[in-house]
């Protein structure tokens, strides 16, 4: 799928010399988790973006020119055990993840309007033990996916009740 980008990324990409950067926003009960690929934290969109350096990964992201959907994992490296409960009482299914792709000048800069890359929700979590630490991965499912999935609503009155309760539009 062509993505419209502007001016000043696609002269970034002529370049010979690229920094490409990718910022990840998962949606959280208490809070949003901004994190970018670089270290120290970034303002970007008006956010705080959390540096993870190399300790953050991101799977391939898929594009075909079919509708079909693809899943993206996030994995956190070197997590501490004491932030492990953290993380699984946070994480929960359906919850929305999003990525962007960018880049950034020599100076540190953004370069304006990051390519969205990825919309979804948050599907699975794998923790692997990896001596004092732990590995984190939230497996992603694309919001496409949810065309897949059966509808199991009814035009009754039962149904619409547990949408809009006190509705009497199928009480007949």
């Amino acid at each position: 799928m062509a993505r419209p980008l502007t001016v000043d990324v696609l002269l970034e990409i002529a370049k010979d010399i690229k920094y490409t950067i990718v910022f990840v926003k998962m949606t959280f009960d208490e809070a949003p988790l901004r994190m970018w690929s670089g270290i120290g934290t970034l303002n970007w969109n008006g956010e705080d973006w959390l540096g993870v350096g190399d300790l953050g990964k991101v799977s391939e992201i898929e594009e075909t020119n079919k509708l079909e959907a693809a899943g993206v994992k996030f994995s956190l490296m070197g997590v501490k055990f004491e932030n492990l409960s953290i993380a699984l009482s946070e994480v929960r299914q359906g919850l929305p993840v999003e990525a962007w792709l960018g880049f950034m000048t020599n100076a540190g800069e953004v370069i304006a309007d990051p390519a969205a890359v990825f919309y979804g929700e948050m599907d699975q979590v794998d923790i692997q033990e990896s001596g004092d630490t732990v590995d984190i991965s939230i497996s992603c499912e694309s919001r496409m996916q949810l065309l897949q999935q059966k509808k199991e609503r009814r035009r009754t009155h039962e149904d619409q009740q547990i949408k809009y309760p006190g509705d009497l539009g199928f009480e007949y």
